[in-house]
C-alpha cells in the first residue's frame, strides 16, 4: 500500500477542496492510503480515521506570508513540518 502525506491548510480556498480530493483519490486507487495533516476537528467532520486514513493533529499552519524555512527555526508544530516529519517516518510515503 502506498501512504500520500498531505497538509490540508496548503490551498487558498481552505482545507475542504484538498479533504474532497483525497477521498476521490481513496474511491479510485485501492492501494492508497492518506495521512491528513491539519486541525483535527474539521478533518473528523469529513471523515473518519480508519485504516487508510489516518489524521496527524494540528492547528499551525506557515501562511503565505511567512518565508517556508520558518519550519527550521521551531515551527515544529507547523503542519508543513508535521507533514515532512511524518513523510519521513513512512518509507512508503
Amino acid at each position: 500500500m502506498r501512504t500520500v502525506v498531505v497538509d490540508t491548510f496548503g490551498a487558498d480556498a481552505g482545507p475542504l477542496p484538498i479533504i474532497r480530493g483525497a477521498l476521490l483519490a481513496l474511491e479510485r486507487f485501492g492501494d492508497l492510503k492518506v495521512v491528513l495533516v491539519g486541525d483535527q476537528s474539521i478533518l473528523s467532520s469529513c471523515c473518519e480515521q480508519g485504516e487508510r486514513i489516518e489524521f496527524v493533529h494540528t492547528t499551525d499552519y506557515i501562511n503565505n506570508n511567512e518565508n517556508p524555512r520558518v519550519i527550521f527555526g521551531g515551527r515544529d508544530n507547523s503542519s508543513l513540518a508535521l507533514a515532512f516529519g511524518r513523510l519521513k517516518q513512512d518509507e512508503d510515503c
